[in-house]
């Protein structure tokens, strides 16, 4: 979801950020080939839109590289387990770099078999689940990806957070337009949005969130855990990522999952991904001339209310990509400041960053 912006935010170029990032990565002595999916993936999440999992993260993904809670010179070992699937050992590297190249391999296998799953273990946060699954989509396969993450969502009925927001994204190609993608948590929100929220001393929405005590709560600052979207439904979905990212690869799950935030060793995240190639089922031009055929359908709908456009899936971060392409990723006052700390704690200069680091 992205932040409204204001006229207090930096419009800041995705090139600026890039190069930006990359000097960081290399200020740590991060390898490039370890670095470099972080960086795409952060300006392109925030390209999207999906602010709260982009650039406001990067002084806690150097923080936990110079900790050496994660490794930045991973020696990742890939067990070819049948033909179409494989297990990942990410020697505890950052999630990004660890999808990323779990994603690539799917793809490989789906190329030569029709599909491809990847299960990864000895992760840490991969940031947002749609990376991977468009991974797949903009190279004409179907994409999906899931991970867990530390509890901060109350099962159904609940007052404990007993499973994390444990993401969904499913992604395929559209003829004349970036791909379909559904990329979403299982809770209402991520809780890195009430992070955000929290920062902003804005109230939350309804429904989002409950106290220690179990009770919905609107205030950022009492919120404790989220809830499921759907009710049992999404907590069901919560449990089904569970399964895959956690159990299928010896992962802990619930309180045993450390989190982004939290101290001490290792996060022990999983993932899993997985490439479906469309050729072996259906011509893929067909199929992506059909696809942008339903959503077109979809758009195209009776609304019940005329100023509210019925949307699909990628619609908003799509116009949301074309704008910030055009005029700038919007970086609200206090993550600038948080960049500037770490600039400065780096010993780069502000002045080789004026739209992002100056006054």
């Amino acid at each position: 979801m992205a932040v409204i912006s204001t006229n207090q935010d930096k419009l800041v170029s995705h090139q600026v950020l890039t190069k930006f990032m990359r000097e960081v990565f290399g200020r740590i002595k991060c390898a490039p080939e370890v670095s470099e999916p972080v960086v795409q993936g952060v300006v392109d999440t925030a390209l999207r839109g999906v602010d709260t999992h982009a650039i406001r993260l990067l002084p806690r993904y150097i923080k936990e590289g110079q900790s050496g809670r994660v490794n930045l010179s991973p020696q990742m070992r890939i067990t070819q387990t049948l033909p179409t699937t494989a297990l990942l050992d990410a020697d505890h590297t950052y999630g990004m770099h660890a999808a990323s190249f779990g994603m690539d391999h799917a793809i490989r296998m789906a190329e030569q078999y029709g599909m491809g799953s990847v299960a990864i273990y000895n992760s840490s946060h991969f940031g947002a689940a749609g990376i991977y699954a468009l991974a797949a989509a903009n190279r004409g396969f179907m994409g999906f990806s899931f991970t867990h993450g530390h509890p901060i969502v109350a099962p159904s009925g609940g007052s404990k957070a007993l499973i994390g927001t444990n993401p969904i994204a499913f992604a395929v190609p559209m003829e004349g337009e970036d791909p379909f993608c559904l990329d979403m948590a299982t809770s209402g929100v991520p809780w890195n949005k009430v992070l955000q929220y929290r920062a902003e001393n804005a109230p939350l929405k309804p429904g989002w969130a409950v106290d220690r005590e179990g009770k919905p709560t609107t205030d950022p600052h009492l919120a404790c855990a989220l809830l499921p979207i759907g009710d049992y439904k999404g907590y069901g979905l919560a449990m089904m990522v569970d399964i895959l990212s956690a159990l299928l690869t010896g992962m802990a799950f619930g309180p045993g999952v450390s989190g982004l935030y939290s101290p001490g060793e290792h996060q022990n995240i999983g993932h899993f991904v997985m490439a479906i190639n469309i050729s072996a089922f259906t011509p893929p031009a067909e199929f992506a001339s059909r696809m942008k055929e339903m959503a077109e359908g979809l758009r195209s709908s009776p609304r019940a209310n005329n100023d509210v456009p019925i949307l699909v899936a990628n619609d908003p971060q799509k116009a949301t990509r074309a704008e910030r392409l055009r005029e700038g990723i919007p970086i609200p006052p206090p993550v600038v400041d948080d960049l500037k700390n770490l600039a400065m704690e780096l010993g780069i200069d502000s002045n080789d960053y004026p739209s992002l680091l100056g006054t």
